[in-house]
């Protein structure tokens, strides 16, 4: 190679390196000027939003929570006889329940909040959640302080907090709702831990720190006064037991705060921009440290291949301590297994099912249900109304109609691939899947597809088989799609 040739080569690359140089500094230069926006368009919102919470709060009176409502089941379950050459009935149907999807994604904030470098200027604020340790960081100096409870106290700490340049706090919060695979009800929890151990102790500094952290995250807060205390108002599409709540525009706000028992509240009812209500629906189980519950030992009692010792994680046996109740049966059917409950579950019924017909396989999977757990109603084990999540069906030593229905959908659909239905009668709750084949048995029919009864506390009962005295009964069906 000449020496021209070389030099032209040269000149070549040191002009593509200037170039390169040049492309990395404009776009070093647009990610800043970028974040600069974000920065001043979130800062704007806060000074805005702190001159609405400077005036007065209105006065709403707080409607009592509603308990749990009584069941009156029966407290011994019935044992199915066989029944030769049963006769197919259709069932009828009351009225049918499509529940909205579960939202694929939870709020986000307004604009953007980067991850925030490494910096002499932060420090950590390390709390324990659910058996998980977590740091959130922080400026260094004392945590911002509220004065007093009043409308102007509250916005000075606000002003100050968004002074202080609280980003690095709400990047990291919400960097571990993505890690910890945290639900929106998880998620409110963690900021209310962090709220606490930044500020040295639960009360009004730590309501506002608490509302701080979730408006930036993009959820739909309310902050509210009794007297001289401060709590937080969570607007729900749920019914909650429990909780006593504020109605407004058709929407319960849910007073978090249970210890406050005042009927009248002072409530800053203002908006801030791209605020989105939380939902009480999970995709999945939230990722804490394990503890792991006594192995329990369950089998089949037609079906001796299926047997199994199973635990699950003690930290996720107490988050789903501290949930909200509600009635909406198919949350609970959504919120599915854990990977662990799974990993010990699945290879043996997948195994015990191999090759059977659906009818067969979901025969097994029934008398599964129905035999390996012993039955007491909710008022025997707990003293009020509990729906079970999938996984809590296997820590605690009893389980009643809700919690074996709810299971039994879990397993159709993630072992069967078959959609199922929730079949709710006045005092009893049942299931009813829908096969891709013809099987025996009593039925209704949703949108023109057949559904076939599954009972899982009909003890013995294949599927096909209603208990009595609800054969005629009128009932909701709510829709279970595959997810």
């Amino acid at each position: 190679m000449s020496i021209s040739c070389l030099c032209t080569i040269l000149t070549v690359l040191t002009a593509q390196a200037q170039s390169f140089d040049e492309m990395r500094k404009r776009y070093d230069s647009f990610k800043q000027e970028a974040r600069q926006q974000y920065d001043d368009f979130r800062k704007k919102a806060n000074e805005e939003y702190v001159q609405f919470i400077r005036d007065a709060w209105q006065r709403y009176e707080a409607e009592p929570a509603q308990p749990a409502p009584q069941k009156p089941k029966p407290p011994v379950i019935p044992t199915a006889k066989p029944v030769d050459n049963p006769q197919p009935r259709q069932l009828p149907v009351s009225d049918v329940i499509i529940p909205d999807p579960v939202p694929a994604t939870p709020p986000q904030p307004v604009e953007p909040i980067p991850q925030q470098p490494a910096s002499p200027t932060l420090r950590e604020v390390a709390f324990d959640f659910y058996g998980t340790p977590c740091t959130v960081r922080v400026n260094i100096g004392e945590p911002v302080r509220l004065g007093g409870y009043e409308e102007q106290d509250v916005a000075d700490m606000w002003q100050q907090l968004t002074d202080e340049g609280f980003d690095a706090a709400i990047a990291d919060c919400l960097q571990l709702r993505s890690t910890m695979n945290l639900c929106d009800w998880a998620y409110l929890s963690l900021a209310g831990r962090f709220a606490e151990t930044y500020c040295g102790h639960k009360g009004n500094d730590a309501v506002v720190v608490q509302a701080y952290v979730l408006t930036q995250s993009g959820y739909k807060v309310r902050m509210a006064r009794a007297n001289d205390r401060l709590t937080i108002l969570m607007p729900s599409e749920n019914e909650i037991w429990s909780y006593s709540f504020i109605k407004r525009d058709d929407c319960r706000y849910y007073i978090l705060d249970r210890s406050l028992k005042g009927s009248s509240f002072y409530v800053c009812d203002v908006p801030f921009p791209g605020e989105k209500f939380s939902s009480l629906y999970m995709q999945s189980q939230p990722s804490f440290a394990m503890t792991p519950t006594s192995g329990r030992q369950l089998k089949a009692e037609r079906y001796p291949q299926i047997a199994v010792t199973a635990d699950t994680n003690e930290q996720l046996m107490e988050f789903y301590n501290s949930y909200p109740l509600t009635n909406d049966w198919d949350m609970y059917a959504y919120a599915s297994l854990s990977d662990r409950l799974k990993g010990e579950l699945y290879p043996v019924l997948r195994k015990a099912i191999d090759g059977k017909s659906e009818a067969e396989a979901a025969n097994m999977l029934l008398n599964f249900v129905q035999t390996a757990f012993d039955y007491k109603t909710d008022d025997e084990q707990f003293g009020y109304e509990r729906p079970l999540f999938g996984d809590e069906t296997f820590y605690y030593p009893y389980s009643d109609c809700e919690d074996r229905s709810i299971l039994f959908s879990i397993l159709v659909r993630d072992l069967l691939d078959l959609d199922a239905a929730l079949v709710s009668y006045p005092n009893h709750l049942a299931t009813a899947v829908c096969f891709t084949e013809y099987v025996k048995g009593d039925y209704i029919v949703l949108n023109g597809r057949r559904y076939t009864v599954c009972d899982p506390t009909y003890i013995g009962a294949d599927i096909g088989m209603t208990m009595p005295d609800m054969d005629n009964a009128s009932a909701d069906v709510i829709l279970l799609n595959r997810q």
